[in-house]
């Protein structure tokens, strides 16, 4: 996650979401639920004015984020 994170974001195209998330920082603990999508779609536009794609968010914000923190995230 990196030292000073507050919170981990993760965008992907619409038309795929969020399967799994495991902190294997500490014993593949899931914890899926806690990446929470929000409502609705993001338009990204691609480079040079490429027509934009709807992304998918998803927020990570617990009390705390170690700096040591990896995730593993299944997308599907």
């Amino acid at each position: 996650a990196g030292a000073g994170a507050k919170k981990i974001v993760v965008a992907m195209p619409s038309d795929k979401t969020i399967q799994k998330v495991l902190l294997a920082s500490s014993m593949n603990a899931d914890i899926t639920s806690q990446f929470v999508k929000q409502s609705g779609t993001v338009a990204v536009e691609g480079a040079n004015a490429y027509a934009a794609a709807n992304y998918n968010v998803y927020v990570y914000q617990p009390a705390s984020i170690d700096a040591a923190e990896n995730y593993n995230i299944t997308i599907g």
